[in-house]
């Protein structure tokens, strides 16, 4: 297990990892600008959810992929919370319906983590 000084896991390889792709220019994707929100974020000191909304947004809104960024922005979240012993218990609709308004700037980080934070179990 990869753990973070203070017990998250570490971001960087789940970031990296979803960002490699053989279909896309990996020196066109902003890597370091997404990482470095979700650090920065995370030396605040603020929850799991929070984490998981901005790295899902910065997936979602840099469109480092050709396609499926939302699902990848999604998915993104939902792994962070599972490797952090949190479980999404949203619906598909609902979880489609607030990652669309995320991609949409219909919702911002915050709403998107306060959502997170009602949708999730810690175990």
């Amino acid at each position: 297990m990869i753990r973070g000084t203070d017990g998250h896991r570490a971001l960087k390889p789940l970031v990296s990892i979803l960002l490699t792709n053989d279909c896309h220019d990996f020196d066109d994707i902003p890597v370091d600008s997404i990482i470095d929100t979700i650090y920065t974020a995370h030396a605040a000191s603020v929850t799991f959810a929070v984490l998981a909304a901005v790295c899902a947004a910065g997936l979602i809104r840099n469109h480092p992929f050709v396609d499926g960024n939302k699902r990848i922005g999604f998915m993104a979240a939902y792994m962070f919370l599972d490797l952090n012993g949190a479980t999404l218990e949203a619906d598909e609709v609902s979880a489609t319906a607030m990652t669309l308004s995320l991609a949409a700037s219909e919702v911002e980080e915050d709403d998107y983590a306060r959502w997170l934070t009602e949708s999730i179990q810690i175990a």
